[in-house]
C-alpha cells in the first residue's frame, strides 16, 4: 500500500509548516522554502485519528533527493492522473488519506 512520501507528527511547539520542512529534510534530504497550503482534514482509521494538513511543493528536482532508507522503502513519481488511474484500477493500492490529500491538492490548483 502506497502512502504519502512525507508525513509524520507535529512536535510540541511546532507549526504544521515547520513540521513539513523538518520531515522533508529527514525523509528526503530536502528543505522546501515554499510550501503552499492546500487544506486540512480529519481522518479516522479504526484504531487512530489523524489531523492532516496538506502542502503542495513545486520545483523539486528528483536527482537532489536523498532518501532516508530507514523511513522510506521506495519512491515513485506519479502525476495526479496516474494516481487516480491506479486507485481506480486497484482500490486498496493507496492509503485512504493519500487520496483525500490528492483531492485537496487538485482543488487548490484549479
Amino acid at each position: 500500500v502506497w502512502d504519502a512520501s512525507v508525513g509524520g507528527r507535529v512536535l510540541s511547539g511546532e507549526s504544521y509548516v515547520q513540521a513539513a520542512q523538518r520531515l522533508c529534510q529527514h525523509e528526503l534530504g530536502l528543505t522546501p522554502t515554499s510550501l503552499n497550503e492546500c487544506g486540512k482534514f480529519y481522518f479516522e482509521y479504526p484504531k487512530k485519528r489523524k489531523f492532516i494538513e496538506v502542502f503542495c511543493v513545486s520545483g523539486i528536482e528528483p536527482e537532489k533527493i536523498h532518501i532516508n532508507k530507514q523511513e522510506i522503502n521506495t519512491v515513485i513519481w506519479l502525476s495526479p492522473e496516474e494516481i487516480i488511474a491506479r486507485a481506480e484500477a486497484q482500490t486498496d493500492q493507496f492509503k485512504p488519506h493519500v487520496l483525500q490529500s490528492l483531492n485537496l491538492a487538485i482543488k487548490k490548483s484549479e
